[in-house]
């Protein structure tokens, strides 16, 4: 989850992680059968977001997403911690798509290598400088 500038709660959904209880496919547990999409927003209070990310044109997005952070522009980066996630994804809060910094590779992670990133675990923003920097899982 994030909240932007204007007390915007936007919640990043990962329906590749689902299992069966979370789909609702155990009549014991739950009616429903699909998921969420991955990215959408909710705005506050209540009302229903613009959908953010998900596969696309022009992007490759992530296997597992993993966060999702919000600039105070109002722009959304998008993360993945999959095996093959190096990856941020940056779209305008209205979804149309910015930036793709790193691309998804299964090549072992080179720390001299500035293309990609390993498994992002997050995203945070100098906003004095809008440089972006990235926490990784390893």
């Amino acid at each position: 989850m994030a909240v932007d500038k204007n007390n915007h709660i936007w919640v990043l959904q990962r329906p590749s992680s689902n299992v069966k209880d979370d789909l609702g496919l155990d009549e014991k547990v739950s009616m429903c059968c699909t998921s969420a999409p991955s990215g959408a927003g909710i705005r506050w209070p209540g009302q229903p977001g613009q959908i953010v990310g998900g596969p696309g044109n022009g992007y490759e997005w992530p296997a597992t997403e993993h966060s999702i952070f919000v600039d105070q522009i109002g722009d959304v980066w998008i993360t993945g911690n999959g095996a093959k996630d190096r990856q941020a994804i940056k779209f305008t809060n209205d979804g149309k798509f910015i930036l793709e910094i790193g691309h998804p590779s299964a090549a072992a992670m080179d720390n001299a290598d500035s293309t990609m990133l390993e498994r992002p675990a997050g995203i945070e923003v100098d906003e004095r400088l809008m440089r972006s920097t990235s926490a990784t899982d390893t």
